[in-house]
């Protein structure tokens, strides 16, 4: 491809903010071109998995927000626990 070929593409598109409709859009068309190339192996694609720790006065004190994916690969969003509550286990419970 020479420089005009690549300015002309570049002239065609347009880089924007995506909105929760275009990700809802971008995530199905993955969704759709990946179930053509390796099947699926569990039943619903995408399955929330999304936990809060409070303490006995009912403070979060920690939590975890993930998504199963289509091929039971876990995507963890956030993990997140309170310094105060650091290495005693409970980060590795809430991925458990």
């Amino acid at each position: 491809m020479n420089s005009k070929d690549a300015q002309n593409i570049q002239a065609l598109v347009n880089i924007a903010q995506c909105t929760s409709k275009d990700v809802n859009y971008l995530e199905n068309k993955l969704i759709e071109f990946n179930s053509k190339k390796v099947p699926f192996t569990q039943e619903q694609n995408f399955i929330d998995i999304n936990y809060v720790l409070k303490d006995e006065s009912g403070n979060i004190i920690g939590g975890i927000t993930s998504t199963l994916y289509c091929w039971k690969i876990l995507y963890i969003n956030i993990l997140y626990v309170d310094e105060k509550y650091r290495s005693k286990g409970y980060g590795s419970n809430l991925v458990k």
